[in-house]
């Protein structure tokens, strides 16, 4: 569960709107379905001008154990995660870390942020917490996602 450090509270993923964003059939074939990208890390993060990508190394994480007794990883794949019209960035994180979950949710006027962006209701925001306790969040008046299977 996300915790947006704009606004200082903690939310729920809107699976239904990340299912609809163009590229997340792609998303739901390769892994099987839509992944929170629990343990991904963020490779990249670039911002220039209202645009912006946020790239991710993913995989899915089975049931079945190892002979070291570790979970199987596979389904390995960059993520690219790309935003148009962005209004805001706010990171309380090192940007290259493994985040722990990815929400993405549509903001209302309710849930605008505190923090210094031109984010406006009906926006997106893409939230994130990493395994050292940061967070951060992206917010754009429009998401889309991209994947590229990695060899394993």
């Amino acid at each position: 569960m996300p915790y947006s450090i704009a606004k200082q509270t903690n939310w729920t993923s809107d699976w239904t709107l990340l299912a609809q964003l163009e590229g997340a059939a792609e998303l739901t074939e390769w892994f099987g379905f839509l992944p929170d990208f629990h343990d991904a890390t963020i490779r990249s993060m670039s911002f220039e001008e209202s645009s912006g990508t946020l790239v991710l190394s993913a995989f899915r994480i089975t049931s079945e154990l190892d002979e070291r007794g570790f979970f199987v990883l596979d389904r390995h794949a960059r993520v690219c995660l790309r935003f148009e019209g962005v209004s805001g960035v706010v990171l309380d994180c090192n940007p290259l870390t493994t985040v722990l979950d990815v929400g993405l949710r549509r903001l209302t006027s309710k849930h605008l942020p505190i923090l210094n962006t031109s984010a406006s209701a009906g926006d997106y925001e893409l939230g994130f917490d990493d395994v050292f306790g940061g967070s951060g969040a992206i917010y754009a008046k429009s998401v889309s996602i991209s994947v590229q299977p990695e060899p394993q």
